[in-house]
């Protein structure tokens, strides 16, 4: 009796440290045991009619490169929604893998599954644009081709409480997943955004200055993700007309576009809300794009696109007469990547086209005097590179 009341006494002490463990992990277990009863059903589709004579509510747009590892379990993941009035649009950029062949077997079964083909990679940016361009949905959410819809529920949480607020924006949260680590994932949305989740309405002009506040944490990644969001297909073709379809967002807009995307929806949008709802689940990959060791000429790279995205972040603080401060914050904050601009051998065009923003921002007389002088320091050992 003894030995099976230690025995009791283990077992209890071993449940205890799992609950605190994941108490601090800020898990819940609810969605613990959510997500791993999707993640068995992934491998079956909800059979379920859909009617595609009817508009869809949702267009489900998913940008798609050499995917082929992950691309039917994010297909299925949507398809297992038990809100069905939806469509997924997929755009295959040029793909050299297998991933076209996995999407055709589950379009032949499913309607509602687009697929457009790129007739050369055009990069995510690009990829998306041509999503809202083919999609009939009145609300777009984006979902990236590694990641997954962790909960069955989502688009039917998102339509009803829509239904009584009629948003332009509702924000998720979402959990982020490592690969390499399949039970490790953490709410960090809960702990680094900026409302909470409390589902309050945030109106216009609050709205359009949502990310730049300070105690909003702006810097953070994940308030700046485009895919944890509903959002009023409107509102991104506003969107997508301001930034037009200069030569630059052709060549260089495959980072830091979900930020401009972002900070140009809240300025559109009447109106916002996030709600206290985990949908989503980032694949963090160490040796994604975003994530992998990156040579210099690669480091390179990301800096001039920064670039442009820092001309395209001075036109909307100049047309939406924003503080330009906030720029300056983003300059500081990516500075890292312009050591190896200055270290690499830079085009001539973008070597001048560098030199003439930072004389631009030093020689307005709208700007602040701390922007002048960083401008200045930042110009002066920039032209001090070899050509």
């Amino acid at each position: 009796m003894i030995i099976f009341s230690n025995i009791g006494n283990i077992v209890i002490l071993l449940i205890i440290i799992f609950v605190l463990y994941i108490s601090l992990r800020k898990i819940d277990l609810r969605f613990y045991r959510s997500y791993i009863n999707i993640c068995k059903k992934l491998i079956k589709v909800n059979k379920e009619e859909v009617n595609i004579k009817i508009p869809p509510f949702y267009s489900i747009c998913i940008p798609v490169y050499n995917m082929e590892k992950y691309i039917q379990m994010s297909i299925i993941s949507v398809l297992n929604q038990s809100f069905r009035n939806f469509e997924i649009v997929i755009i295959n950029d040029f793909s050299d893998d297998n991933s076209e062949n996995i999407i055709k077997k589950l379009q032949y079964e499913n309607p509602n599954i687009k697929l457009i083909n790129n007739p050369e990679n055009l990069g995510i940016y690009k990829s998306r644009v041509e999503a809202i361009k083919n999609s009939k949905g009145n609300y777009i959410i984006f979902l990236d081709p590694d990641d997954l819809f962790s909960n069955s529920n989502l688009l039917r949480d998102l339509f009803e409480f829509n239904i009584i607020y009629n948003v332009d924006i509702i924000e998720f949260q979402a959990l982020r997943q490592e690969e390499e680590h399949i039970l490790y994932y953490s709410l960090d949305h809960r702990v680094n955004h900026f409302h909470n989740y409390n589902q309050s309405i945030i109106n216009q002009p609050y709205l359009s200055n949502i990310l730049f506040f300070e105690n909003n944490k702006y810097s953070h990644v994940f308030c700046r993700c485009i895919w944890n969001k509903m959002v009023r297909k409107e509102i991104l073709y506003k969107t997508i007309n301001f930034l037009g379809n200069r030569a630059y967002i052709k060549k260089h807009f495959d980072f830091a576009e979900d930020t401009i995307i972002n900070i140009l929806n809240y300025e559109y949008a009447s109106n916002y809300s996030n709600i206290n709802l985990i949908g989503y689940m980032y694949n963090f990959r160490k040796n994604s794009i975003s994530h992998v060791n990156k040579s210099k000429e690669f480091n390179y790279k990301i800096g001039c696109c920064l670039f442009f995205f820092y001309q395209l972040f001075y036109k909307y603080i100049n047309n939406f007469q924003k503080d330009i401060n906030y720029l300056l914050f983003d300059l500081k904050e990516f500075d890292y990547y312009f050591n190896y601009i200055k270290e690499y051998n830079v085009r001539s065009y973008e070597k001048k086209a560098i030199i003439n923003f930072y004389r631009l921002l030093m020689d307005d007389s709208n700007k602040s005097g701390e922007l002048k002088i960083y401008a200045k320091k930042f110009l002066f050992n920039f032209l001090k590179t070899p050509t």
